[in-house]
């Protein structure tokens, strides 16, 4: 693939899956820019002493709180000397979050940071069990990883005894004894929230917590629950747990995952509904600026290339209404700048809308506009000569082609590089003479900026009218794609 519009910079490091980004502050774009200008804490410092034995000497440990669920933000890092590790600045003070001590691709420990000096020790063979430290906050945090721990292996064995049986009574009786320990679980969840409702684990902790349900549903006219009423009553309270006023939620996996699961899971993917749940999450976000500047900026990045089709007037709204208008304060004319341009280009090219107007030139020399082509489905391929998956696309449009003229549909292959030989020899040595071939000698078109073309291949689909169906659609899924719409017809 051909890319020439990079608009993201998330560089790998390590997790437990060889996972972990740590994001690096370098190269701001539209959609990450604003997020690294975040509060300014008192300039204050830090010291966190830790012991890890079991810890290889000479290893570099990292020290870095979480942004979102997958991305993290290095703060510190030290080098292991006898099981040792030191965490320490005279100036920098570490924001309240969820942290990592990060000790290799596959291996790293939580912490949970509001104090500023403390020291902790363990080993790696079991770092909760064997967990000591002077933080209120991770004692509370590691008392309850434990209780839970503990619990689960108890359950787990309780489990694995009845399996080995093979006995009906045996695995009622297990099931029984499981519920019961789940109910102490809950019971002493409950206990510690009531208990730690101020301190910082329990807001982490009370934001994992399910909302409470009734558990007397209405009924319908034939008599039957309401499941329906109960799932409403779900989405209602979903964010009921989450203090929006606690910007160290943005230092969590928590608050994205929430994010993740109410606009995914419980909203219908149409521009609509996507729309006024966006809003809904960031009227609350609003109550503190750094939850609201990560809510914005996850949800627009979620929407403004998503693959689900039609969705595009998501990212539209989104800038218009927060970014454009003022709200975003944290965004200085350049970042305003990009915005603007980056709508400009999206806005016309919106699912629904009529494709703007191109005029190609063929291997002919003949003018060919869009807009007169006669087809019940246009499918416009945007492609580069010297791009390598486009050379792997093309034979795959080809023979798609063979069977889809028939049926009423047009393939055009737009080369967006200048070069007349380059363009005729793709052209012969992919095969692709049968469908309709333009490049534009005249240099009509930037196609980054008129056609959202930042990576080639870019493809359009077009019904009758040239209203634009989809946008990106993969060649190999173009005869699922147009038999989809045909069905809906």
């Amino acid at each position: 693939m051909k890319t020439y519009f990079k608009n993201k910079i998330l560089v790998n490091f390590v997790n437990k899956n060889l996972k972990i980004k740590f994001i690096e502050m370098k190269q701001l774009v539209i959609l990450l820019s604003f997020f690294f200008s975040i509060t300014t804490f008192a300039q204050k410092g830090h010291q966190i002493d830790g012991k890890i034995n079991g810890a290889v000497d000479g290893t570099t440990v990292y020290l870095a709180h979480y942004f979102g669920a997958t991305q993290y933000i290095k703060k510190d890092s030290s080098v292991v000397k006898n099981g040792q590790v030191e965490f320490k600045s005279t100036s920098d003070t570490l924001p309240d979050g969820m942290y990592l001590v990060v000790l290799s691709k596959d291996r790293y420990y939580e912490l949970v940071i509001n104090e500023q000096k403390f020291s902790f020790e363990s080993d790696t063979t079991d770092f909760v069990g064997n967990f000591k430290t002077t933080s209120k906050e991770n004692k509370l945090f590691y008392e309850l990883q434990n209780y839970i721990k503990n619990k689960s292996i108890e359950a787990n064995a309780i489990q694995q005894t009845a399996s080995m049986r093979n006995d009906a009574t045996q695995n009622s009786l297990a099931q029984k004894k499981i519920e019961v320990i789940q109910k102490e679980i809950l019971d002493y969840k409950t206990n510690f929230l009531k208990n730690n409702s101020k301190t910082l684990v329990g807001t982490f902790i009370k934001a994992t917590t399910e909302p409470e349900l009734p558990t007397v549903l209405p009924k319908l006219p034939n008599g039957r629950p309401d499941s329906s009423w109960l799932f409403y009553k779900y989405k209602e309270r979903f964010f009921e747990n989450i203090d929006f006023k606690k910007a160290a939620l943005t230092r969590t996996p928590f608050l994205q995952k929430m994010i993740d699961r109410y606009m995914k899971e419980l909203t219908v993917q149409s521009p609509d509904s996507v729309i006024k749940e966006a809003d809904f999450i960031l009227t609350k976000a609003q109550a503190n600026e750094e939850i609201f500047r990560y809510a914005l900026w996850y949800i627009t990045n979620q929407y403004e290339n998503s693959k689900i089709v039609g969705i595009d007037p998501v990212f539209i709204h989104l800038a218009d209404k927060y970014y454009l208008s003022g709200k975003a304060t944290w965004m200085d004319s350049t970042m305003i700048a990009n915005f603007k341009n980056r709508v400009k280009i999206l806005r016309p090219l919106q699912t629904g809308l009529i494709f703007p107007e191109f005029i190609g030139t063929d291997s002919t020399g003949k003018e060919v506009k869009i807009a007169n082509i006669k087809a019940k489905y246009t499918v416009v391929v945007f492609y580069a000569d010297n791009c390598g998956h486009c050379k792997t696309e093309a034979p795959i449009a080809a023979k798609y082609y063979k069977k889809a003229k028939e049926q009423g549909v047009e393939i055009l292959m737009i080369d967006v590089l200048y070069n007349e030989k380059d363009w005729k020899n793709f052209i012969n040595e992919y095969k692709i003479n049968d469908m309709i071939n333009l490049w534009d000698p005249k240099v009509r078109y930037f196609y980054k900026d008129d056609f959202d073309v930042y990576s080639t291949p870019t493809t359009y689909v077009l019904d009758e009218n040239k209203r634009i169906l989809g946008k990106r659609v993969p060649v190999e899924e173009l005869e699922r794609y147009i038999e989809f719409h045909e069905s809906r017809k």
